[in-house]
């Protein structure tokens, strides 16, 4: 899939820091419900990618990415963009 991560574990609401190196936590986009926000989950021991819903004062990593977008090519035999899927 090419996504490569270090595992950063989380903070919890005291501000203790807990599982750092074992496994990775990355916020969601998708909101859950006024106290909670969905997140993604890596293990590292058995490299499952999984997701669940977790109070917004916990302190998970960010991981920002752009969406590609093909250009447009324009087809020779015509002066029409084409769009590649």
């Amino acid at each position: 899939s090419g996504f490569n991560a270090l595992p950063g574990g989380f903070r919890e609401r005291d501000g203790k820091f807990y599982i750092q190196g074992v496994n990775g936590f990355w916020w969601s986009a998708t909101p859950h419900n006024e106290a909670n926000a969905m997140y993604l989950y890596l293990d590292s021991k058995s490299s499952s990618f999984d997701h669940s819903h977790i109070f917004r004062t916990t302190g998970l990593s960010v991981r920002c990415y752009r969406q590609y977008v093909a250009p447009a090519v324009v087809d020779s035999t015509t002066t029409n963009p084409v769009e590649i899927k």
